[in-house]
């Protein structure tokens, strides 16, 4: 009995509509950096703010007192400082002859908003990297004191103890978060420094939560996001880490408040309309170019370092 042949009840291959594959990094990932210090919402593109000398909360004016005698007196400077927060954008436009052929699986629609948000998310790792893990930015930048981390007889622990005390000496706060490059993070993580200290724990593992825990701090942060330097149309991507290979130890407030201070606040432009962060996204039609839709990922933020001496870098923390 003749049999129909497997190339004739499948005569042509054609992409599943149920799964594609995408290498697409998770917004969670590029996120860390917009934990690290608080979000300042402001409704205008640029404005100033108060800050109060550090010098007068830190002398005292109290005077012994007899009698009838005054009090002693005592004072308060205050300058200014400002923000600008600059604006990023990035669109992908869908023309009707794309919409219309588009197969089942192409969501081309998911595929615009998925690259144009990613456009936006590495830029925003990329002004914090620059903007917060640059020399001379904060107290102090220098290196470890005893080799890079990779090296098994350098000492990580002692490097960041003695900014922690730094910090702490300097203003009277205590350090609260260590912000890592991914290839810090991964030298610590097999460093015999650290390894001793945790060898009787559940797990000889060292994570963010045992990192933290033994440097006396309350949040870890391990800065992942990657991005592709290669040009667009290059045979193949050139990957790397956006936030090198830093160290950053200091104190992060939980939230802006008056009389209160933090090492560094991102200030976020919410007056610009569709600039929600970290991004807005905004769909409108373009029919003069075919009826074409253009979809459009925005921002406006300024990554600010308000208070340098309560960060501590440790510049080129490991060689790689």
């Amino acid at each position: 009995m003749p049999q129909p042949a497997a190339s004739q009840l499948h005569p042509v291959d054609i992409p599943l509509s149920t799964m594609s594959v995408a290498i697409v990094q998770d917004e969670q990932i590029y996120g860390v950096s917009r934990k690290v210090f608080p979000v300042v919402p402001v409704t205008k593109q640029s404005n100033k703010y108060h800050v109060w000398a550090q010098a007068d909360f830190f002398r005292t004016d109290a005077q012994k007192r007899s009698g009838a005698s005054e009090s002693a007196g005592s004072g308060l400077s205050l300058s200014q400082d400002s923000y600008y927060c600059n604006e990023w954008s990035s669109h992908f436009d869908i023309d009707a002859q794309q919409r219309a052929n588009a197969d089942d699986g192409i969501d081309i629609e998911r595929g615009a908003v998925t690259k144009i948000t990613r456009d936006i998310l590495i830029r925003q790792d990329l002004d914090w990297a620059a903007t917060f893990f640059g020399t001379g930015v904060w107290n102090s930048s220098a290196g470890p004191l005893n080799g890079t981390w990779e090296l098994t007889n350098s000492t990580p622990v002692e490097d960041l103890r003695a900014r922690y005390y730094t910090i702490a000496q300097n203003t009277g706060m205590i350090p609260n978060t260590l912000t890592l490059g991914a290839n810090v993070f991964k030298r610590l993580q097999d460093h015999p420094d650290l390894l001793d200290r945790i060898k009787y724990t559940q797990r000889a593992v060292v994570t963010q939560d045992l990192l933290a825990a033994v440097l006396g701090v309350a949040s870890t942060y391990v800065l992942f996001g990657v991005q592709n330097t290669a040009a667009d149309g290059a045979t193949s991507g050139t990957y790397a880490f956006d936030a090198g290979n830093h160290a950053l130890l200091c104190y992060s407030a939980p939230g802006p408040s008056l009389y209160s201070v933090t090492a560094g606040y991102t200030f976020v432009w919410t007056g610009l309309t569709g600039a929600e962060f970290p991004i807005g996204i905004s769909r409108f039609d373009m029919p003069w170019r075919n009826f074409t839709q253009r979809i459009e990922a925005n921002t406006a933020f300024a990554n600010k370092k308000v208070a340098a001496v309560l960060g501590e870098l440790v510049l080129n923390a490991v060689a790689s």
